[in-house]
């Protein structure tokens, strides 16, 4: 039980660290490193004790745990270390300063690191492994922790004699038998098995792997201490908290603080019913950067996961919808019923979206997100609160909620300027009078927009005098141009730094103002160590994060739990996108030099390399948008030719993102060549320089395709128009591996995704019109069964034929393009193929059957009237039992039945038309819909005529 006892005292040690790290100010990235990789042991070692105690196993577990005491030991120590650093002395009972460096950080990760190594293989139950692992890291590690400790200047001594008044010596701790019992038993009532453990948590990540907690953290964290207090306050905030079923709208201007006070509501609310397992709590940060993730499902998704959580075992609803959509990725529907059956359960739901006018309003997300959320109100009585600027549809939708308008309070923004007057110049801490002066100026021009009091304040922070603060404080903007006019400030001042500042602070700006996604900060100091055509990277040459922040004056910040480095508003990137051409002409051209520099890195050269961080750095992010940058950066034109030349480092960086389970044996394969990834994303202008330097026309990809075939499948005009222009053919085929080419031309290809300039360039290039492809298609049959109406448009005019039958869409055997159309219910190309002079009565070979046939068959009730219309004759039969067209309808009942049979009757169909096999459609339609038979007798069937009381069908 020592090593038990041991394990607790550590697990309890790591949790004492993580409070200290929190209670000390400064050095956000570093806090954030260490505290999560604690956590991460914390969780480690409870994982371990809850495997001792539930083994059956006791002797080998024996075993291991003993051989577990010198890494327990170390890790204490490393831990003790951390401890004694961050923890008050000498009676000091001001919040400390972080003690350490970046090094020491560095350092202290790698020691806990190590020790967890040792825990990982007892986890794994491989005690010879663990034996071999403690003997081969045991001298390494005690070499580390004497240096860790010379490095920090801390001996033992004073680590004990600080631990034991902290209470946290392992000597010191006594832990009977039944305390660690009692530990256990604890564990045991909040996790049944391993199994369920892992499962619960598969359950949850499939879900969404969105923290929203440290969401929350991150936005409570801007929030300057003492504020909010006017709007928990409020009479409405009180009125909403109290009544169930009650929607709160909190618009506000750009700055004003809607996220922060969103947070404060969120806090509020769990300190009010976070331990009530009644009432269910869940909240949405909209983020305009994050608008492709934040999918109507993934919101949705967000709110599931919250309001299941913190429940001790997950509801059977939940179970049941991660099984039967479990692969499937569109999932709305089910969500929305799964998320209205949890939030049943509760007694009261509180739900808080901020930024609503963020959230996409492209597909309907926004509004379908509103229509949901609407639809749990009806049905469970939710509590809503929404933030949003004032968007007017948005406005719209919340006219009959109850309104606070969000704006900085005075008194809140006078605390937050008072609070960080030790930010300013000594001249200024040493007169309260300057002091005030400043404040009130601030507060009053900033009229409700917290984040003008920011940056007024941070214009400040240079200033050389008194007479030169008070003439800032006269010039300060005000009104609707006002944060304008505090960018232009703050840009103007970034660009008075020194001058390798200035580059610093200008390039990531220029990066996060342009990034496709949001950056973690190692992304950015990875892409801001890259020197352009470097064959490797110089580990010397990454930039500190601290020096990024501090450069960039104000404009910005990091999320601390996720490590995002992001602008510091979105109104930030507003003003950044607009100005762009004036602070960064050349970002585009700079960030697309820095991808494809690294891309080129001699390691990713070479088909046997694997990165093992791969998803962390900036590979992932090169690979997957330096076409989108070099697009928009003429210059780069000669760097991304050299790039496309070289075979290995381009499909690696092409595959990388596509194939999941990436293996050097991918590259062993030709996934594509330059001239074909130019002809997919359309990049014209590197046609004719990859030819100069010998790329080959008709050369093929791992699909069988030339580049003239990859740009008609991608609907790449441009591209398709240089290479026909430098030999290519229109008679190209797909080669599906056996040499013959009999596969679809570019002319297939485009008809079927329909995309019309690309059909008219083939045709004017002189693509044969009716050439068959696979399946013995022509490029008119895959467009009449893709719906590709312009595309059919186009073909007609160019004297396609219209009598081919063959597609091997439906069926090996012959069926016409109307019927097809008719099928597939694509009404306007009935019509043009009517137009064309098709015969609508013509029966094809598959079922002796018409189009209307085929239109009336699958209900497509537009299609029928066109084809009625046309002269289509109702009694023409089909099938080997020569059934009549009225027949087949009455077995196919479905919804538009009844109006079908009307227009068949109303055009002549014959009501008692009796089939080779004795049956007719009221016959049928006895057994299958009484209400079609009932219709059918108003219409003058005959009940008598058909099998004479035979069953139906006759062989059963």
């Amino acid at each position: 039980m020592e090593t038990t006892a041991s394990i607790i005292a550590v697990t309890q040690l790591c949790e004492k660290v993580i409070k200290y790290i929190i209670a000390v100010s400064g050095a956000k990235d570093e806090k954030a490193r260490l505290r999560s990789k604690i956590r991460g042991c914390s969780s480690l070692l409870l994982q371990l004790q809850d495997e001792a105690a539930d083994s059956e196993e006791v002797e080998e577990w024996t075993q291991t745990l003993e051989l577990l005491s010198a890494p327990l030991a170390r890790l204490h120590e490393a831990l003790g270390l951390t401890a004694v650093a961050l923890s008050s002395r000498d009676g000091v009972r001001e919040k400390l300063q972080w003690p350490f460096k970046e090094k020491d950080v560095g350092m202290l990760v790698e020691a806990i690191d190590s020790e967890m190594a040792m825990l990982s293989l007892a986890l794994d139950g491989n005690t010879t492994r663990l034996l071999i692992g403690t003997n081969a890291r045991s001298k390494r590690n005690e070499e580390d922790l004497k240096e860790l400790k010379a490095t920090l200047k801390l001996d033992m001594g004073t680590t004990i004699s600080t631990l034991e008044s902290l209470g946290g010596d392992l000597e010191k701790i006594q832990i009977t038998q039944n305390g660690v019992q009692g530990g256990v038993d604890k564990l045991h009532e909040r996790h049944d098995t391993k199994e369920a453990i892992e499962q619960r948590e598969s359950i949850l990540k499939w879900l969404t792997p969105i923290d929203h907690a440290s969401q929350q953290r991150d936005a409570i964290s801007r929030r300057q201490a003492g504020t909010g207090g006017w709007l928990l306050h409020s009479q409405v905030y009180q009125d909403w908290l109290g009544t169930s079923n009650r929607t709160l709208f909190c618009p506000g201007i750009p700055g004003a603080g809607k996220t922060v006070s969103a947070s404060i509501i969120n806090a509020d609310l769990r300190e009010r019913y976070g331990r009530d397992n009644t009432i269910g709590l869940a909240h949405l940060f909209c983020n305009y950067r994050r608008q492709d993730e934040q999918t109507l499902d993934a919101l949705l998704s967000g709110l599931l996961r919250q309001l299941v959580e913190p429940q001790a075992s997950l509801p059977k609803h939940v179970e049941e919808f991660y099984v039967s959509q479990k692969g499937f990725s569109d999932r709305a529907e089910a969500t929305a019923r799964t998320l209205q059956l949890v939030a049943s359960t509760y007694s009261r739901v509180f739900i808080v979206i901020d930024a609503l006018d963020e959230c996409s309003a492209s597909h309907g997300c926004r509004i379908a997100l509103l229509s949901r959320i609407q639809e749990l109100q009806n049905t469970c009585g939710i509590n809503l609160l929404v933030t949003s600027r004032f968007i007017p549809e948005i406005v719209e939708k919340f006219k009959t909620a109850s309104i606070i308008e969000i704006q900085a309070d005075r008194d809140d923004v006078r605390r937050y300027l008072s609070e960080n007057m030790s930010r300013l110049p000594g001249f200024v801490r040493n007169k309260v009078e300057l002091q005030e002066e400043i404040i009130s100026k601030i507060v009053e021009a900033v009229r409700g927009m917290f984040l003008l009091a920011k940056l007024h304040l941070d214009s400040l922070l240079g200033k050389r005098s008194p007479k030169a603060v008070r003439i800032a404080l006269d010039k300060l903007p005000t009104g609707t141009d006002a944060y304008d006019s505090a960018y232009d400030s703050a840009m103007e001042r970034i660009e008075g730094q020194m001058a390798e500042q200035t580059e610093l602070a200008k390039q990531a700006l220029a990066f996060l103002t342009c990034a496709r996604e949001p950056l973690s900060t190692m992304k950015l100091q990875e892409a801001m160590c890259v020197e352009i055509d470097e064959p490797e990277m110089d580990p010397d040459n990454y930039p500190d994060v601290k020096d990024i922040i501090a450069s960039c004056l104000g404009l910005v910040t990091v999320d601390d739990d996720r490590s995002i480095i992001r602008l510091v508003h979105y109104t930030t990137q507003e003003y950044l996108e607009r100005t762009l051409d004036r602070w960064f002409p050349a970002a585009e051209a700079m960030i697309a030099d820095v991808c494809l520099s690294y891309l080129c890195l001699n390691r990713y050269a070479d088909p046997a390399y694997l990165d093992p961080d791969k998803d962390g750095n900036w590979y992932q992010y090169a690979a997957m948008y330096w076409v989108h940058h070099a697009r928009q950066a003429p210059s780069s034109l000669e760097r991304v030719v050299d790039f496309l030349t070289q075979e290995i480092s381009l499909i690696r960086s092409y595959i990388s993102w596509r194939v999941p389970l990436f293996t050097p044996e991918y590259i062993k394969e030709l996934w594509i060549t330059g001239l074909h990834f130019a002809a997919e994303y359309d990049l014209e202008d590197v046609i004719a320089p990859l030819l100069q330097r010998g790329s080959d026309l008709s050369r093929r990809d791992v699909y069988g395709q030339t580049p003239l075939l990859t740009a008609a499948r991608h609907g790449s005009k441009a591209a398709a128009e240089q290479l026909l222009r430098h030999g290519s053919s229109t008679d190209e085929r797909m080669d599906k591996g056996n040499g013959a080419q009999t596969g679809d031309t570019a002319l297939h290809l485009a008809s079927e995704i329909g995309h019309v300039p690309i059909v008219r360039l083939l045709l004017e290039a002189g693509a044969a019109t009716n050439s068959q492809g696979e399946n013995s298609n022509t490029p008119l049959s895959i467009s009449v069964y893709s719906g590709r109406t312009e595309v059919v448009q186009v073909l007609l005019d160019a004297k396609a034929d219209v009598t081919f039958h063959n597609t091997g869409k439906l069926d090996s055997k012959s069926i016409t393009l109307l019927g097809i159309a008719s099928f597939r219910g694509h009404m306007d190309i009935v019509q043009l193929l009517i137009a064309a002079g098709v015969d609508v009565n013509e029966r094809d070979k598959r079922n002796h059957a018409t189009a209307l046939f085929y239109a009336a068959a699958d209900h497509s009730i537009d299609c029928v009237r066109i084809l009625l219309e046309a002269g289509a004759d109702p009694n023409l039969p089909a099938g080997n039992s020569e059934q009549s067209l009225l027949m087949t309808v009455c077995h196919r009942h479905q919804k538009h039945s009844i109006s079908i049979i009307k227009m068949l009757l109303d055009a002549g169909a014959d009501v008692n038309y009796v089939d080779s096999e004795g049956l007719t459609a009221y016959y049928i339609a006895k057994r299958k819909d009484s209400h079609i038979a009932q219709y059918l007798l108003e219409r003058g069937a005959d009940p008598e005529l058909g099998l004479n009381g035979r069953p139906y069908p006759p062989n059963s």
